[in-house]
């Protein structure tokens, strides 16, 4: 349970930066790469190719 809380937190943060990059135009794309998770095996990949990655 507190793995899970701990990754719905992860996801609502990500979702937070990616909508921030699409309002901001794509400026701090850095961020993005930096703080990507992989290590969850999610499928968050495909949002990062929607705004340019």
């Amino acid at each position: 349970m507190i793995i899970g809380l701990a990754y719905d937190l992860l996801r609502a943060e990500e979702k937070f930066l990616i909508d921030a990059a699409r309002r901001l135009g794509h400026t701090i794309k850095p961020i993005f790469i930096l703080r990507r998770i992989d290590w969850l095996n999610d499928t968050s990949s495909e949002e990062y190719r929607d705004i340019g990655f």
